[in-house]
């Protein structure tokens, strides 16, 4: 009969033992599980805030390549004299300028930021001169004038685009 308890209580132990090492070793295959996806959802992260850089860096490549087209459409606007499309224009461009500088602060170099702001006051003075009284009386001289701040302004924002798709493609 000693025998025959001594089985038993052996055949018990075992099975809490057995349990214990499945619960031991479900706790270790829990652990290094959690493990993985911890590793997972950093990538993850990692991934979606690059994503959402190289999404603002095109953003702002859009938004100047907008702009650059409509100091284009002042161009044709100014030889038309349609002074009313150039200063509606005009304005929409600075908007544009300056939001970019606001929404985009790092997203281009101190010089090209300069550039944009330099377009800007540029716009402004074609804006200026589009709303004078005198506008339907312009010489060839001033018409001159303005088409030339007006390439000079393209050539700024073009400046700048450049550098924005640069970056954007880099993903700097």
């Amino acid at each position: 009969m000693h025998a025959f308890l001594f089985f038993l209580s052996v055949c018990s132990i075992t099975r809490v033992d057995s349990w214990t090492i499945i619960g031991t070793f479900a706790s270790v295959a829990g652990l290094a599980l959690s493990l993985f996806v911890l590793h997972v959802a950093k990538g993850a992260k990692k991934a979606a805030e690059d994503a959402k850089v190289l999404a603002e860096k095109r953003n702002l490549a859009e938004e100047l390549q907008q702009a650059r087209r409509n100091i284009e459409q002042i161009g044709d606007y100014l030889n038309k004299r349609e002074w009313m499309a150039v200063r509606i224009r005009a304005q929409e461009i600075m908007t544009s300028c300056r939001e970019s500088l606001t929404r985009w602060p790092k997203g281009l170099s101190a010089d090209r930021r300069n550039d944009i702001l330099n377009a800007s006051s540029l716009v402004n003075s074609i804006a200026n001169e589009a709303a004078a009284p005198d506008v339907n009386d312009f010489r060839p001289a001033k018409l001159k004038r303005l088409s030339s701040t007006q390439l000079q302004v393209a050539e700024l924002l073009s400046s700048a685009l450049g550098e924005a798709r640069n970056r954007a493609e880099d993903g700097k």
